[in-house]
């Protein structure tokens, strides 16, 4: 076994034992400052600083048992990958059951100067978290709508999945305020009497760890009522202590979902061009009882890729 070899597999178990130790910052002297991270499902995590807010925020709720068995070296010049099999155990520090993960790494490592390897992109292909891993969530879970109202189900059953968003916010000018991408993900739950969704805002990997919360990291829950031929669609917004009943019905090609605010004010959130792989989604508010409606936010929104 060569030296390029030997230190690639140190770094490997100086990887699993640091996380296992919680010590990030030992983690983080073991990848590039440019590495990027893959993993299913979720978006990349690019640099150590997007690493580490993703570390750490795992490590704060649970303790992280890894072990892995090295499949394939190859080293050519300064560059090597790594594939390794992986087993991980994600132990709740509130108690409860571990969940366990096993599945393919694939890693690819630069040589550095002084002659060490560092990670450099990293491919982790384990399997997203299952439903039943959590009692919670597996009681949650739906594996689609329920039969008994499938047809008016499906008007926001076109959503379910998760989307990646470019969110705009506008002034009472009408002029570009802020814009920030986000992040969307629609489930099937209770039965499938109902839809859950999550918006979140920014998305995760730019959301710090420590701190005041920036934007938004709320749940809507979302379900038909046939005595009304609506959706009753309640938005719960904790970051900035938020929740908003709406009224919701298909009209024309459109999703209008409709609130009076305290001040009399009319809000409509509005779902548009609602095509497999995209939507177009805007908020729009009347202080003069409908008769002009001025622009606050918009979203559009790009289905993220399965897998």
């Amino acid at each position: 076994m060569n030296p390029d070899e030997l230190a690639i597999r140190k770094l490997v178990s100086e990887w699993h034992g640091a996380t296992a130790a919680g010590d990030v910052e030992a983690v983080l002297h073991l990848m590039q400052g440019d590495a990027v991270f893959l993993a299913a499902g979720q978006p990349p995590l690019r640099g150590r600083d997007a690493f580490a807010r993703g570390l750490r925020a795992l490590l704060a709720s649970h303790h992280v048992e890894a072990s892995g068995e090295i499949q394939e070296i190859q080293v050519s010049g300064d560059l090597a990958y790594c594939w390794s099999w992986l087993n991980v155990r994600l132990i709740p520090k509130s108690g409860g059951s571990p969940a366990v993960r096993s599945g393919s790494a694939l890693s690819v490592l630069r040589k550095q100067a002084d002659g060490s390897w560092m990670i450099a992109r990293d491919a982790n292909l384990l399997p997203l978290a299952s439903a039943t891993s959590s009692p919670m969530i597996g009681s949650l879970h739906a594996p689609g709508p329920n039969e008994e109202h499938r047809e008016k189900l499906m008007q926001f059953g076109r959503l379910v999945g998760s989307w990646d968003l470019d969110v705009i916010y506008y002034d009472e000018a009408g002029g570009i305020k802020h814009r920030t991408p986000g992040e969307w993900h629609f489930g099937w739950v209770l039965e499938g009497r109902a839809i859950e969704d999550v918006w979140i805002v920014p998305p995760r990997p730019q959301r710090p760890t420590e701190g005041p919360a920036p934007g938004e990291y709320g749940v809507t829950l979302r379900f038909y009522d046939p005595r009304i031929d609506a959706w009753r669609s309640t938005w719960h917004g904790p970051v900035n202590g938020i929740v908003w009943p709406f009224l919701a019905r298909q009209v024309g090609d459109e999703i209008i979902l409709e609130r009076t605010q305290e001040d009399g004010s009319l809000t409509r959130w509005i779902f548009s061009k609602i095509e497999p792989e995209a939507f177009h989604w805007r908020a729009v508010t009347s202080a003069d009882q409908g008769k002009s409606w001025r622009l606050e936010q918009e979203m559009f929104a790009k289905r993220r890729p399965q897998g």
